[in-house]
């Protein structure tokens, strides 16, 4: 059952400030509703539970997404409930971002690229990286990811990997 519910004894009842389900695509906390009275206080020692383990734990005042999946939450005070839905759909696709990345380069000086990886926003490690210019004869990148102006220009560096790519543009000054 989502929403309040009253006692018997005519005690105050939760409600729910906000939607009673919450979807997220990421871990961390959850911003969820706000469990209130009838009265719309805040009550102390509002005992939080879960239908499962796995996809949230509770720390604190606070419900942090963990896992995949679904789970009711619950809050109790003085006899009086209401639940949330929350739904975690993690986005499972990687995302590539350079690291700092140079805007420009002057010939014959050497710069190190760096990648990044994400998946879900959270960081993962970025496996064999494949690099490539769109202009090597304005830029040159070895397999280590070192880019090297080689004349004046404009050039597209692409970095591959974990099935992602990232682009930057790069301009080449002497």
């Amino acid at each position: 059952m989502l929403g309040a519910c009253g006692t018997s004894t005519g005690e105050a009842a939760l409600r729910l400030e906000g939607p009673s389900e919450v979807h997220v695509h990421r871990l961390g906390p959850v911003d969820g509703p706000r469990v209130v009275t009838d009265g719309g206080d805040v009550p102390d020692g509002v005992i939080v539970t879960l239908s499962r383990g796995g996809v949230a734990r509770v720390a604190g005042d606070h419900v942090v997404a963990v896992g995949p999946g679904e789970v009711v939450v619950g809050a109790e005070w003085e006899g009086s409930r209401v639940e949330w839905v929350l739904t975690v759909d993690l986005d499972t696709r990687t995302v590539l971002t350079f690291v700092s990345p140079p805007s420009t380069l002057r010939v014959g000086v050497p710069v190190a690229l760096r990648v990044a990886a994400s998946t879900g926003g959270e960081p993962v490690p970025v496996g064999a990286v494949s690099w490539q210019s769109s202009d090597p004869a304005v830029v040159r990148i070895g397999d280590d990811g070192e880019a090297i102006g080689v004349a004046a220009g404009v050039a597209y560096l692409t970095a591959r990997a974990e099935g992602a790519s990232a682009m930057v543009e790069v301009e080449v000054v002497r």
